[in-house]
């Protein structure tokens, strides 16, 4: 019973941060009566995409709550292009803070796509939001036998406390 009531809790607040963002940007339309068509129309991409979002990530988690992480389908993608969207995606006015250093040539990875992407959007949004305003975020690709993912910030750093649960699922 424990196990499934952290599953849901777990769950939930996954599903939070595309909700929020959904909500933050239909509410300010709706306040806006001078919003334009184009405008409106960027709205209601951002919101599918979030959808979208939701949708994997649902499949994503029926999937792990029956204990069934083999039936994610695995895929060849370039996680650099996936880095770079994401990076664009997270905050418009960030992107000047974010600089991506990855090779010249695809960095393939094959893996459950959307579960490494939402990775990704956790590792660069916790960036950007437990660092000093305006600081640098750095994100490293490097690809060889293996790709490797680093990201870097100047933050203070995990407490040493929280460490050995960092990789806890839903931590």
């Amino acid at each position: 019973h424990e196990q499934q009531a952290r599953f849901v809790s777990d769950a939930s607040h996954e599903i939070r941060t595309p909700l929020a963002t959904m909500t933050t940007e239909l509410e300010a339309a709706l306040r806006d009566s001078n919003l334009k068509k184009s405008e409106m129309k960027e709205l209601l991409e951002s919101n599918l995409e979030e959808v979208r979002r939701l949708t994997e990530l649902s499949n994503m988690l029926l999937a792990l709550s029956v204990g069934n992480a083999d039936a994610l389908q695995h895929t060849s993608f370039d996680l650099t292009s996936s880095v770079s969207a994401i990076s664009k995606r997270l905050e418009h006015d960030a992107t000047s803070r974010i600089t991506l250093q990855a090779p010249a040539t695809p960095a393939v990875v094959v893996a459950h796509q959307p579960s490494i992407e939402e990775l990704v959007t956790i590792l660069v949004d916790n960036a950007l939001k437990y660092s000093p305003p305006n600081s640098p975020i750095t994100v490293a690709i490097q690809a060889g036998q293996k790709v490797v993912f680093r990201i870097a910030n100047e933050g203070e750093g995990i407490a040493a406390e929280h460490l050995p649960k960092i990789f806890d699922r839903f931590y």
